[in-house]
Protein backbone atom coordinates (compact mmCIF):
# COMPACT_ATOMS: atom_id res chain seq x y z
CA UNK A 1 0.00 0.00 0.00
CA UNK A 2 1.72 3.40 -1.26
CA UNK A 3 2.13 5.78 1.91
CA UNK A 4 -0.70 8.43 1.38
CA UNK A 5 -3.18 5.44 0.74
CA UNK A 6 -1.72 4.10 4.43
CA UNK A 7 -2.18 7.48 6.25
CA UNK A 8 -5.99 7.68 4.33
CA UNK A 9 -6.85 4.33 5.69
CA UNK A 10 -5.44 5.66 9.34
CA UNK A 11 -7.35 8.66 8.81
CA UNK A 12 -10.64 6.57 7.92
CA UNK A 13 -10.05 4.08 11.38
CA UNK A 14 -9.05 7.27 13.49
CA UNK A 15 -11.97 9.23 12.56
CA UNK A 16 -14.57 7.76 14.35
CA UNK A 17 -12.52 8.13 17.57
CA UNK A 18 -10.65 11.14 17.80
CA UNK A 19 -10.87 14.91 16.85
CA UNK A 20 -7.71 15.58 14.60
CA UNK A 21 -8.03 19.37 15.81
CA UNK A 22 -8.99 18.71 19.82
CA UNK A 23 -6.27 17.81 22.84
CA UNK A 24 -4.66 14.83 22.23
CA UNK A 25 -6.35 12.03 24.71
CA UNK A 26 -2.90 10.34 26.09
CA UNK A 27 -3.20 7.44 27.70
CA UNK A 28 -0.09 6.37 29.96
CA UNK A 29 1.27 3.95 32.04
CA UNK A 30 2.36 4.83 36.00
CA UNK A 31 5.91 4.79 36.70
CA UNK A 32 5.22 1.51 38.77
CA UNK A 33 3.37 -0.24 35.87
CA UNK A 34 6.15 1.07 33.14
CA UNK A 35 8.34 -0.35 35.77
CA UNK A 36 6.81 -3.58 35.67
CA UNK A 37 6.34 -3.48 31.87
CA UNK A 38 10.03 -3.01 31.57
CA UNK A 39 10.97 -5.51 33.48
CA UNK A 40 8.99 -8.24 31.54
CA UNK A 41 10.83 -6.90 28.28
CA UNK A 42 14.33 -6.87 30.05
CA UNK A 43 15.35 -8.92 26.70
CA UNK A 44 13.98 -6.36 24.12
CA UNK A 45 15.53 -3.51 25.78
CA UNK A 46 18.50 -4.96 26.60
CA UNK A 47 19.18 -6.01 23.11
CA UNK A 48 17.66 -2.91 21.79
CA UNK A 49 19.42 0.16 23.81
CA UNK A 50 22.86 -0.70 22.55
CA UNK A 51 21.02 -0.59 18.81
CA UNK A 52 19.54 2.54 19.24
CA UNK A 53 22.70 3.89 20.68
CA UNK A 54 24.59 2.59 17.18
CA UNK A 55 21.72 4.51 15.19
CA UNK A 56 21.46 7.77 17.52
CA UNK A 57 25.36 8.20 16.92
CA UNK A 58 24.99 7.52 12.38
CA UNK A 59 21.96 10.16 12.68
CA UNK A 60 23.49 12.27 15.10
CA UNK A 61 22.30 16.30 14.00
CA UNK A 62 19.42 15.20 12.78
CA UNK A 63 17.21 16.10 15.35
CA UNK A 64 15.67 12.80 15.94
CA UNK A 65 14.25 10.65 18.35
CA UNK A 66 14.30 7.41 18.80
CA UNK A 67 11.42 5.72 20.09
CA UNK A 68 10.90 1.45 21.07
CA UNK A 69 7.48 0.39 21.70
CA UNK A 70 6.27 -2.80 22.90
CA UNK A 71 3.70 -5.11 21.51
CA UNK A 72 0.96 -3.01 23.37
CA UNK A 73 1.88 0.03 21.62
CA UNK A 74 3.73 1.55 25.04
CA UNK A 75 6.56 3.22 24.40
CA UNK A 76 9.55 1.49 26.59
CA UNK A 77 12.51 3.67 25.40
CA UNK A 78 13.85 6.99 23.85
CA UNK A 79 16.84 8.32 22.58
CA UNK A 80 18.11 10.84 20.89
CA UNK A 81 18.52 14.88 20.56
CA UNK A 82 17.61 16.72 23.75
CA UNK A 83 15.97 19.49 22.07
CA UNK A 84 13.34 17.26 20.10
CA UNK A 85 13.00 14.97 23.56
CA UNK A 86 11.63 18.01 25.30
CA UNK A 87 9.27 18.78 22.55
CA UNK A 88 7.68 15.88 22.50
CA UNK A 89 7.56 15.32 26.63
CA UNK A 90 5.75 18.76 26.09
CA UNK A 91 3.62 17.39 23.53
CA UNK A 92 2.88 14.12 25.75
CA UNK A 93 5.32 11.23 23.80
CA UNK A 94 7.40 9.82 26.74
CA UNK A 95 8.12 6.52 28.13
CA UNK A 96 5.03 5.08 29.52
CA UNK A 97 2.52 6.81 26.80
CA UNK A 98 0.52 4.23 24.39
CA UNK A 99 0.94 5.43 20.69
CA UNK A 100 -1.95 3.02 19.02
CA UNK A 101 -4.42 4.62 16.66
CA UNK A 102 -7.24 4.90 18.97
CA UNK A 103 -5.37 7.14 21.23
CA UNK A 104 -2.61 9.00 19.19
CA UNK A 105 -4.49 8.83 15.66
CA UNK A 106 -2.46 7.67 12.82
CA UNK A 107 1.33 7.79 13.19
CA UNK A 108 4.26 5.52 11.87
CA UNK A 109 3.89 3.40 14.98
CA UNK A 110 0.75 2.41 15.22
CA UNK A 111 0.59 1.91 11.20
CA UNK A 112 3.99 -0.36 11.42
CA UNK A 113 2.32 -2.58 13.99
CA UNK A 114 -0.83 -2.85 12.34
CA UNK A 115 0.16 -3.42 8.80
CA UNK A 116 3.15 -5.89 9.62
CA UNK A 117 5.81 -3.81 7.61
CA UNK A 118 7.56 -0.39 7.58
CA UNK A 119 5.47 2.51 7.85
CA UNK A 120 6.52 6.21 6.97
CA UNK A 121 3.87 9.17 8.47
CA UNK A 122 5.15 12.61 7.00
CA UNK A 123 4.20 16.01 8.47
CA UNK A 124 -0.14 16.72 7.77
CA UNK A 125 -0.18 12.56 7.33
CA UNK A 126 -0.59 12.27 10.90
CA UNK A 127 -3.90 12.45 11.73
CA UNK A 128 -3.49 15.01 15.03
CA UNK A 129 -2.85 18.00 14.19
CA UNK A 130 -0.45 18.25 16.88
CA UNK A 131 2.02 15.88 15.33
CA UNK A 132 2.07 17.84 11.48
CA UNK A 133 5.24 19.63 12.41
CA UNK A 134 6.98 16.17 12.75
CA UNK A 135 7.58 13.10 10.69
CA UNK A 136 8.30 9.48 11.80
CA UNK A 137 8.92 6.34 10.30
CA UNK A 138 9.27 2.69 12.45
CA UNK A 139 9.33 -1.01 11.65
CA UNK A 140 7.67 -3.51 13.48
CA UNK A 141 9.56 -6.24 15.18
CA UNK A 142 8.77 -9.77 15.60
CA UNK A 143 10.23 -12.47 17.32
CA UNK A 144 11.70 -16.66 15.79
CA UNK A 145 7.89 -17.62 15.69
CA UNK A 146 6.30 -14.46 13.80
CA UNK A 147 4.90 -13.01 16.84
CA UNK A 148 5.07 -9.35 17.10
CA UNK A 149 6.91 -8.07 19.62
CA UNK A 150 7.23 -4.25 19.66
CA UNK A 151 8.32 -1.27 17.17
CA UNK A 152 11.21 0.86 16.58
CA UNK A 153 11.17 4.17 14.84
CA UNK A 154 12.13 8.05 14.61
CA UNK A 155 11.22 11.17 14.92
CA UNK A 156 12.35 14.10 14.05
CA UNK A 157 11.05 18.11 12.69
CA UNK A 158 9.05 17.57 9.12
CA UNK A 159 11.55 20.62 7.98
CA UNK A 160 14.50 17.96 8.51
CA UNK A 161 12.73 14.69 7.08
CA UNK A 162 14.92 12.21 6.04
CA UNK A 163 13.93 9.73 3.99
CA UNK A 164 16.82 7.20 3.91
CA UNK A 165 15.68 6.87 8.25
CA UNK A 166 13.29 3.89 7.03
CA UNK A 167 16.12 2.40 5.42
CA UNK A 168 17.81 2.03 8.72
CA UNK A 169 15.34 2.32 11.15
CA UNK A 170 14.62 -1.32 8.95
CA UNK A 171 18.03 -2.49 9.70
CA UNK A 172 17.92 -1.77 13.30
CA UNK A 173 14.38 -4.24 13.45
CA UNK A 174 16.06 -6.59 11.65
CA UNK A 175 19.02 -6.76 13.77
CA UNK A 176 17.31 -6.92 17.27
CA UNK A 177 15.22 -9.74 15.88
CA UNK A 178 18.16 -11.53 14.71
CA UNK A 179 19.56 -10.84 18.37
CA UNK A 180 16.17 -12.15 19.93
CA UNK A 181 16.03 -15.41 18.01
CA UNK A 182 20.07 -15.35 18.57
CA UNK A 183 18.76 -15.25 22.41
CA UNK A 184 16.44 -17.45 22.01
CA UNK A 185 18.16 -20.68 20.55
CA UNK A 186 21.19 -19.95 22.90
CA UNK A 187 17.95 -21.05 25.50
CA UNK A 188 17.21 -23.54 23.54
CA UNK A 189 20.70 -24.84 23.57
CA UNK A 190 21.80 -24.16 27.01
CA UNK A 191 18.24 -25.89 27.92
CA UNK A 192 19.33 -28.79 26.34
CA UNK A 193 22.80 -28.88 27.65
CA UNK A 194 21.37 -28.56 30.80
CA UNK A 195 18.89 -31.66 30.27
CA UNK A 196 22.35 -33.54 28.20
CA UNK A 197 24.10 -32.91 31.30
CA UNK A 198 21.83 -34.08 33.85
CA UNK A 199 21.26 -37.23 31.72
CA UNK A 200 25.21 -37.68 31.71
CA UNK A 201 25.24 -36.96 35.50
CA UNK A 202 22.71 -39.92 36.30
CA UNK A 203 24.45 -42.54 34.69
CA UNK A 204 26.24 -44.71 36.20
CA UNK A 205 29.28 -44.50 33.53
CA UNK A 206 31.91 -42.76 33.23
CA UNK A 207 32.10 -39.96 30.20
CA UNK A 208 34.56 -38.02 28.91
CA UNK A 209 34.28 -36.29 25.52
CA UNK A 210 36.52 -33.95 23.35
CA UNK A 211 36.47 -32.11 19.85
CA UNK A 212 38.45 -32.12 16.88
CA UNK A 213 40.96 -29.87 18.75
CA UNK A 214 41.48 -32.28 21.49
CA UNK A 215 39.43 -30.17 24.20
CA UNK A 216 37.61 -31.37 26.58
CA UNK A 217 34.02 -30.60 26.14
CA UNK A 218 32.15 -32.98 29.09
CA UNK A 219 33.71 -34.73 32.00
CA UNK A 220 30.76 -36.50 34.27
CA UNK A 221 31.24 -37.07 38.48
CA UNK A 222 31.53 -40.77 37.81
CA UNK A 223 34.64 -39.98 34.98
CA UNK A 224 36.09 -37.45 37.31
CA UNK A 225 36.70 -39.63 40.26
CA UNK A 226 37.68 -42.87 38.09
CA UNK A 227 40.25 -40.38 36.41
CA UNK A 228 41.04 -38.67 39.85
CA UNK A 229 40.08 -34.99 37.70
CA UNK A 230 37.84 -32.49 38.70
CA UNK A 231 35.70 -31.93 35.48
CA UNK A 232 35.32 -28.19 36.65
CA UNK A 233 39.11 -27.62 35.82
CA UNK A 234 39.57 -29.85 32.99
CA UNK A 235 35.93 -28.64 30.76
CA UNK A 236 37.26 -26.14 27.93
CA UNK A 237 40.82 -27.38 28.53
CA UNK A 238 43.27 -29.15 26.16
CA UNK A 239 42.79 -32.99 27.10
CA UNK A 240 46.54 -33.66 26.51
CA UNK A 241 47.34 -31.11 29.44
CA UNK A 242 45.45 -33.23 32.02
CA UNK A 243 46.19 -37.46 30.38
CA UNK A 244 47.62 -39.42 27.69
CA UNK A 245 45.28 -41.14 25.77
CA UNK A 246 46.25 -44.99 25.77
CA UNK A 247 47.87 -46.28 22.38
CA UNK A 248 44.73 -48.27 21.10
CA UNK A 249 42.44 -45.34 22.15
CA UNK A 250 44.90 -42.85 20.34
CA UNK A 251 44.59 -44.85 17.51
CA UNK A 252 40.89 -45.16 17.02
CA UNK A 253 40.12 -41.70 17.48
CA UNK A 254 42.92 -40.85 14.63
CA UNK A 255 41.73 -43.23 12.50
CA UNK A 256 37.76 -42.10 13.08
CA UNK A 257 36.98 -45.78 14.74
CA UNK A 258 34.61 -46.87 17.11
CA UNK A 259 35.88 -49.11 20.25
CA UNK A 260 33.86 -51.28 22.47
CA UNK A 261 34.71 -52.26 25.91
CA UNK A 262 38.16 -51.75 25.44
CA UNK A 263 40.37 -52.92 28.91
CA UNK A 264 43.41 -50.35 28.96
CA UNK A 265 45.08 -47.54 31.01
CA UNK A 266 45.01 -43.94 31.03
CA UNK A 267 48.16 -42.15 32.36
CA UNK A 268 46.43 -39.19 34.53
CA UNK A 269 49.30 -36.92 35.18
CA UNK A 270 51.62 -39.64 35.56
CA UNK A 271 49.26 -41.85 37.53
CA UNK A 272 47.99 -45.34 35.70
CA UNK A 273 44.36 -45.34 35.78
CA UNK A 274 42.83 -48.86 34.31
CA UNK A 275 39.45 -48.96 33.37
CA UNK A 276 37.11 -50.44 30.75
CA UNK A 277 36.03 -47.91 27.47
CA UNK A 278 34.52 -47.66 24.19
CA UNK A 279 34.54 -44.65 21.87
CA UNK A 280 31.73 -43.19 19.60
CA UNK A 281 32.76 -40.80 16.59
CA UNK A 282 30.24 -38.10 15.83
CA UNK A 283 31.39 -37.47 11.93
CA UNK A 284 30.37 -34.37 9.82
CA UNK A 285 28.77 -35.34 6.37
CA UNK A 286 32.00 -35.92 5.06
CA UNK A 287 32.72 -38.75 7.49
CA UNK A 288 35.50 -35.77 9.25
CA UNK A 289 35.28 -36.31 13.09
CA UNK A 290 33.80 -33.47 15.05
CA UNK A 291 33.65 -34.89 18.58
CA UNK A 292 35.05 -38.01 20.35
CA UNK A 293 32.56 -39.52 23.41
CA UNK A 294 34.57 -42.54 25.56
CA UNK A 295 32.52 -44.00 27.85
CA UNK A 296 34.27 -45.30 31.43
CA UNK A 297 34.36 -48.39 33.48
CA UNK A 298 36.26 -49.20 36.26
CA UNK A 299 37.78 -52.78 35.46
CA UNK A 300 36.62 -54.44 38.36
CA UNK A 301 33.35 -53.24 38.00
CA UNK A 302 33.40 -54.69 34.98
CA UNK A 303 34.93 -57.97 35.88
CA UNK A 304 31.89 -58.30 38.31
CA UNK A 305 29.56 -57.89 36.15
CA UNK A 306 30.73 -60.56 34.19
CA UNK A 307 30.96 -62.91 36.96
CA UNK A 308 27.61 -62.51 37.98
CA UNK A 309 26.13 -62.68 33.95
CA UNK A 310 28.28 -66.45 33.69
CA UNK A 311 26.96 -67.28 37.22
CA UNK A 312 29.99 -66.84 39.14
CA UNK A 313 28.25 -66.01 42.73
CA UNK A 314 27.75 -69.46 44.68
CA UNK A 315 24.44 -69.95 46.50
CA UNK A 316 25.00 -73.32 48.65
CA UNK A 317 25.67 -73.27 51.89
CA UNK A 318 26.54 -75.02 54.57
CA UNK A 319 23.09 -75.93 55.78
CA UNK A 320 22.71 -77.78 52.13
CA UNK A 321 25.27 -80.09 53.51
CA UNK A 322 23.02 -82.87 54.95
CA UNK A 323 23.41 -86.27 56.36
CA UNK A 324 23.62 -88.09 59.89
CA UNK A 325 26.78 -89.63 58.76
CA UNK A 326 29.89 -89.19 61.30
CA UNK A 327 31.95 -88.83 57.96
CA UNK A 328 29.62 -85.60 56.63
CA UNK A 329 29.42 -84.33 60.63
CA UNK A 330 33.35 -84.01 60.35
CA UNK A 331 33.10 -82.06 56.68
CA UNK A 332 30.66 -79.95 58.01
CA UNK A 333 33.03 -79.00 60.96
CA UNK A 334 35.95 -78.86 58.72
CA UNK A 335 33.81 -76.76 56.40
CA UNK A 336 32.91 -73.80 58.71
CA UNK A 337 36.44 -73.37 59.89
CA UNK A 338 37.47 -73.12 56.55
CA UNK A 339 35.03 -70.86 55.75
CA UNK A 340 36.32 -68.37 58.34
CA UNK A 341 40.00 -69.28 57.66
CA UNK A 342 42.06 -67.11 55.03
CA UNK A 343 44.04 -69.43 53.69
CA UNK A 344 43.78 -72.00 50.62
CA UNK A 345 41.96 -75.26 50.51
CA UNK A 346 42.76 -78.65 49.07
CA UNK A 347 39.09 -80.52 48.70
CA UNK A 348 40.18 -84.53 47.67
CA UNK A 349 37.40 -86.87 46.90
CA UNK A 350 36.41 -89.83 44.05
CA UNK A 351 34.75 -87.99 41.20
CA UNK A 352 31.16 -87.47 42.21
CA UNK A 353 31.73 -87.02 45.63
CA UNK A 354 30.24 -82.86 45.23
CA UNK A 355 33.54 -81.70 45.75
CA UNK A 356 32.53 -78.65 43.82
CA UNK A 357 29.39 -77.98 45.74
CA UNK A 358 31.21 -78.02 49.17
CA UNK A 359 33.78 -75.31 47.61
CA UNK A 360 30.75 -73.01 47.40
CA UNK A 361 29.31 -73.23 50.52
CA UNK A 362 32.66 -72.60 52.37
CA UNK A 363 32.86 -69.84 49.85
CA UNK A 364 29.28 -68.69 50.50
CA UNK A 365 29.55 -68.93 54.48
CA UNK A 366 32.64 -67.30 54.54
CA UNK A 367 33.67 -63.15 54.55
CA UNK A 368 34.10 -63.38 50.63
CA UNK A 369 30.23 -64.41 49.86
CA UNK A 370 29.82 -61.34 48.47
CA UNK A 371 32.50 -62.06 46.03
CA UNK A 372 32.60 -63.74 42.81
CA UNK A 373 32.97 -67.71 43.00
CA UNK A 374 34.82 -68.26 39.66
CA UNK A 375 34.70 -72.41 39.46
CA UNK A 376 37.36 -73.95 36.25
CA UNK A 377 37.72 -77.53 35.77
CA UNK A 378 41.88 -77.53 34.78
CA UNK A 379 40.98 -80.58 32.58
CA UNK A 380 38.70 -78.76 30.17
CA UNK A 381 41.14 -76.25 29.10
CA UNK A 382 43.44 -77.15 26.26
CA UNK A 383 47.21 -77.38 27.63
CA UNK A 384 48.25 -74.94 24.56
CA UNK A 385 45.36 -72.47 25.86
CA UNK A 386 46.27 -72.85 29.82
CA UNK A 387 48.84 -69.87 30.19
CA UNK A 388 46.20 -67.33 28.28
CA UNK A 389 43.38 -69.05 29.90
CA UNK A 390 44.72 -68.42 33.26
CA UNK A 391 46.57 -65.43 33.44
CA UNK A 392 45.37 -63.60 30.47
CA UNK A 393 46.85 -61.16 28.00
CA UNK A 394 47.17 -57.59 27.77
CA UNK A 395 45.81 -55.75 24.42
CA UNK A 396 49.28 -55.86 22.30
CA UNK A 397 49.84 -59.43 22.91
CA UNK A 398 46.44 -60.63 20.79
CA UNK A 399 43.17 -58.49 19.76
CA UNK A 400 41.48 -56.68 22.37
CA UNK A 401 42.93 -58.28 25.51
CA UNK A 402 41.63 -60.22 28.03
CA UNK A 403 41.63 -60.13 31.81
CA UNK A 404 43.52 -62.96 33.84
CA UNK A 405 41.05 -65.45 35.67
CA UNK A 406 42.28 -64.08 39.01
CA UNK A 407 41.76 -61.02 37.94
CA UNK A 408 37.83 -61.96 37.79
CA UNK A 409 37.79 -63.51 40.86
CA UNK A 410 39.02 -60.38 43.02
CA UNK A 411 37.57 -60.21 46.36
CA UNK A 412 36.22 -63.50 46.00
CA UNK A 413 37.05 -67.39 44.99
CA UNK A 414 39.02 -69.07 42.29
CA UNK A 415 37.95 -72.73 42.51
CA UNK A 416 40.34 -74.94 40.44
CA UNK A 417 38.78 -78.08 39.79
CA UNK A 418 40.68 -81.03 39.00
CA UNK A 419 44.24 -79.16 39.61
CA UNK A 420 46.28 -82.03 39.20
CA UNK A 421 46.01 -81.58 34.96
CA UNK A 422 47.85 -78.21 35.33
CA UNK A 423 50.71 -78.24 33.50
CA UNK A 424 54.15 -77.36 35.00
CA UNK A 425 54.20 -74.03 33.97
CA UNK A 426 50.99 -73.22 35.09
CA UNK A 427 52.05 -74.73 38.18
CA UNK A 428 54.88 -72.47 38.37
CA UNK A 429 52.63 -69.42 37.70
CA UNK A 430 49.98 -70.55 40.17
CA UNK A 431 52.82 -70.83 43.26
CA UNK A 432 54.02 -67.16 42.27
CA UNK A 433 50.08 -65.72 42.17
CA UNK A 434 49.43 -67.48 45.38
CA UNK A 435 52.14 -66.54 47.33
CA UNK A 436 52.55 -62.51 45.76
CA UNK A 437 49.26 -62.02 45.48
CA UNK A 438 50.36 -60.22 41.57
CA UNK A 439 49.60 -61.44 38.37
CA UNK A 440 51.18 -60.19 35.57
CA UNK A 441 49.09 -60.85 32.18
CA UNK A 442 51.19 -62.81 28.88
CA UNK A 443 52.44 -59.77 26.54
CA UNK A 444 52.68 -57.28 29.30
CA UNK A 445 54.81 -55.53 32.23
CA UNK A 446 51.90 -54.32 34.79
CA UNK A 447 51.82 -55.96 37.80
CA UNK A 448 47.86 -55.97 38.72
CA UNK A 449 47.43 -56.69 42.38
CA UNK A 450 44.95 -59.66 43.68
CA UNK A 451 42.84 -60.01 46.26
CA UNK A 452 41.48 -64.25 45.79
CA UNK A 453 41.53 -66.59 47.58
CA UNK A 454 42.31 -70.69 45.89
CA UNK A 455 40.64 -73.35 46.65
CA UNK A 456 41.29 -76.71 44.73
CA UNK A 457 40.01 -80.05 44.27
CA UNK A 458 41.62 -83.34 42.74
CA UNK A 459 40.23 -86.99 42.42
CA UNK A 460 44.11 -87.81 42.18
CA UNK A 461 46.39 -88.98 44.71
CA UNK A 462 48.49 -85.33 45.12
CA UNK A 463 51.03 -86.90 47.56
CA UNK A 464 51.76 -89.45 44.96
CA UNK A 465 51.98 -87.38 41.88
CA UNK A 466 54.61 -84.84 44.06
CA UNK A 467 56.81 -87.57 44.67
CA UNK A 468 56.77 -88.29 41.06
CA UNK A 469 57.40 -85.19 39.91
CA UNK A 470 54.12 -84.25 38.16
CA UNK A 471 52.89 -82.05 40.53
CA UNK A 472 55.54 -79.17 42.56
CA UNK A 473 55.59 -79.51 45.73
CA UNK A 474 55.63 -76.11 46.52
CA UNK A 475 52.29 -75.70 44.98
CA UNK A 476 51.25 -78.72 46.51
CA UNK A 477 51.96 -76.85 50.34
CA UNK A 478 50.38 -73.62 48.98
CA UNK A 479 47.33 -75.31 48.13
CA UNK A 480 46.90 -77.71 51.44
CA UNK A 481 46.69 -75.11 54.66
CA UNK A 482 43.51 -76.99 54.86
CA UNK A 483 42.90 -80.19 53.40
CA UNK A 484 39.30 -82.01 53.44
CA UNK A 485 38.71 -85.48 52.35
CA UNK A 486 35.20 -86.65 51.14
CA UNK A 487 34.72 -90.31 51.16
CA UNK A 488 32.26 -91.90 48.30
CA UNK A 489 28.71 -92.39 49.84
CA UNK A 490 28.99 -95.61 49.39
CA UNK A 491 31.18 -95.70 52.49
CA UNK A 492 28.27 -93.45 54.34
CA UNK A 493 25.13 -94.95 53.42
CA UNK A 494 23.26 -93.56 55.69
CA UNK A 495 23.36 -90.19 54.02
CA UNK A 496 21.92 -91.59 51.13
CA UNK A 497 17.91 -91.07 52.55
CA UNK A 498 18.76 -87.76 53.78
CA UNK A 499 20.03 -86.76 50.35
CA UNK A 500 17.27 -88.00 48.20
CA UNK A 501 14.24 -86.02 50.80
CA UNK A 502 16.80 -82.77 50.03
Amino acid sequence: MAPLCRAAAGWQRSAPRLNPRGAPQWSYLGQAALARTRQKHTALLALARPLMEDVYQFIEGAGAVLLLTDNTHCVLEELGDVKIVRELHALGIRPGVFVDESRAGTNAFAVAMLESTPAQIVGAEHFLAVLHNYSAVAAPVFDLDGSLVGSIGVMQRVEKHTPHLLGIVVAAAKAIENQLSAEFLMREANERASELNAALEAISDGVLAWDAFGVVTHLNEHAGLLLGLAPNLVVGRALNEYLTLPEGLARAAASGEEVRELETTFTVQGTPRECFVSLRVLKQADKTPTHFIATLRRAEQVRQLVTRMVGAHARLTLDDIVGPSPALRRIRKQALAAANAKGSVLILGEEGTSKNALARAIHNSGKRAAGPFLALNCRAIPRDLVLSEFLGYEAGAQPGGQPSKFELAHGGTLFLDQVDALPQDMQAALVRVIEYGEVIRLGGTRVIPLDVRVMAATDMDLERSVKEYTFRRDLYYRLSPIVIQIPPLRERPEDIAALVER
